[in-house]
């Protein structure tokens, strides 16, 4: 290559760097700009209450034992029982399984009372269809001798 050609060859050369450093400068500007526009504030979404959710469901639902308690009361008991006990279960939805049981309103009997709690802790109430694992209800129920 003669003198002539590798001067027109670093003419060009600069020539394009010098046009590849204005549009980077081009660039760089825009991009500067867009950084120091104030973008508008955004506001937080209010939370859901929580009374919200849950007037969405149902208020009543009818439950079915699927394996029922079996209490066994003797002559003792009969003599102490006077009304129904009153127990509040809490329930997991997903399995029917009783996970917790208070009395509310005692019979009357102590022995009969603990054998109701005690018949819970090995009954089931149908599972609720496609319920999560995570979802438990509580439901009050009376038992009396006579059911």
């Amino acid at each position: 290559m003669n003198f002539f050609a590798k001067t027109i060859t670093v003419a060009l050369c600069l020539t394009w760097m010098n046009t590849v450093q204005a549009e980077e400068m081009d660039s760089i500007t825009d991009l500067m700009q867009t950084l120091k526009t104030k973008t508008p504030e955004i506001k937080e979404a209010e939370p859901v209450k929580q009374q919200e959710i849950i007037k969405n469901y149902k208020k009543e639902y009818v439950l079915d034992w699927l394996v029922k308690p079996k209490i066994e009361v003797s002559d003792t008991d009969m003599k102490t029982y006077k009304n129904p006990v009153k127990i509040k279960m809490t329930v997991l939805g997903s399995a029917g399984l009783v996970i917790k049981s208070d009395i509310l309103k005692s019979s009357g009997s102590k022995s009969f009372d603990a054998k109701v709690v005690q018949a819970l802790a090995s009954a089931k109430i149908q599972p609720i269809q496609y319920a999560d694992q995570t979802v438990i209800y509580e439901l009050v129920h009376e038992f009396s001798v006579a059911n």
